[in-house]
């Protein structure tokens, strides 16, 4: 398996995101100057005046099955534009936000597996694989697995070349002191379409892009096992090992995760304070294999069950005692699906449950200007 972004790489990403949004910001703010430079006062349909505001907002969030709470600072300009004889206040602002505590998880009712490689032979047409308790599995293939005694079955024909040397490599984790936190940055753009007025309430519509980005932090202790096959000499070798690791996939994939996303929102503004709220809306890209739809996931693929609460989840626990397995993703996905059935060679993290894309976050803030 080739290697998946590396945090060095995740947060080369994040700056990408970054400077992405504030050049955004930079052109957005720069446009209402021109207009303001070019435009006349009189002029009904211009822009009327600009100020600068900024301000600190709680948030309560409800992200994937969690509810954190954090706190924001935002920088605002206004501009008072007067359409058709409708007086609106356009806002546009920059917003990071942190949450220090996403959630919090000992242990999990379950463990983590990884089919890493499986190398047989099979008659043409159908697709090497092996049953795990009663859920047929392919390489590549991420799972939840029940923490008791869950059968293995093999099933094809030994290769009589060096390409099957490895016949199977398979890694399971137990996952454990997983904690979490969140930082975010959005750019929101707030139309409040009413004219200005002291004790007046100002209701507001409320749009914009951001990203999150959800640091984690666990320990992973992975058992593999490794079957390698000598076909000169006709000889199977089963190699098993255990080891600790601070990130998932052994060092193959970042230990965060990072998303981005688009919003719409509402709320209102009276005097100093202003409440609001948002759903938010994932943008990660959809990917497949040999027919089955996956999203993509940047970064520590093991900790959304987590973060989705799967080990709260009494009805996936009623299925893990049933089959033994539960598939929810797969490594070795690339973004186009080659026409027969493989893909590229980009090598990316795909999930198939357990993604939640619409997130809410409601906010009040207390503008000090």
């Amino acid at each position: 398996m080739g290697h998946a972004r590396t945090n060095a790489e995740l947060l080369a990403q994040l700056n990408r995101g970054a400077a992405t949004l504030f050049c955004t910001a930079l052109l957005v703010t720069a446009s209402a100057n021109h207009l303001c430079a070019r435009l006349s006062v009189d002029d009904p349909d211009s822009l009327r005046s600009r100020a600068w505001h900024w301000g600190f907002s709680a948030q309560q969030a409800s992200f994937f099955a969690t509810a954190p709470i954090g706190l924001s600072a935002e920088v605002a300009i206004d501009a008072k534009v007067v359409i058709k004889g409708v007086h609106a206040t356009i806002s546009f602002g920059l917003q990071p936000a942190y949450f220090p505590s996403v959630g919090k998880w000992d242990e999990a009712p379950f463990n983590f597996g990884h089919l890493k490689q499986l190398n047989l032979s099979t008659p043409a047409g159908t697709i090497p694989g092996m049953t795990i308790g009663n859920q047929w599995v392919n390489a590549g293939d991420v799972f939840l697995i029940d923490r008791g005694f869950v059968p293995f079955y093999l099933s094809g024909f030994l290769s009589l070349s060096p390409s099957g040397e490895v016949v199977l490599e398979y890694d399971e984790y137990v996952v454990s002191s997983m904690r979490a936190s969140m930082w975010g940055l959005t750019m929101p753009v707030r139309v409040h379409i009413r004219r200005e007025r002291r004790g007046r309430v100002m209701p507001f519509v409320d749009l914009g892009l951001g990203f999150d980005m959800v640091r984690t932090k666990a320990e992973y202790e992975v058992y593999s096992d490794r079957i390698t096959y000598a076909y000169l000499d006709g000889t199977l070798n089963l190699i098993q090992g255990q080891s600790a690791y601070d990130e998932p996939f052994k060092g193959e994939a970042s230990r965060h995760l990072l998303f981005t996303r688009a919003h719409v929102g509402a709320g209102a503004r009276f005097r100093r304070f202003s409440a609001g709220v948002r759903a938010q809306r994932m943008m990660a890209k959809d990917l497949t294999y040999r027919g089955a739809g996956y999203e993509r996931v940047r970064g520590n693929i093991l900790a959304i069950p987590f973060l989705a609460g799967a080990a709260e989840d009494a009805d996936l626990q009623e299925e893990l005692d049933a089959n033994g397995v539960a598939l929810y993703g797969r490594s070795g996905l690339a973004k186009k699906e080659a026409s027969d059935g493989s893909g590229t060679s980009d090598d990316l993290f795909g999930i198939s449950r357990f993604w939640d894309r619409t997130t809410w976050v409601a906010s009040l803030t207390f503008w000090l200007r």
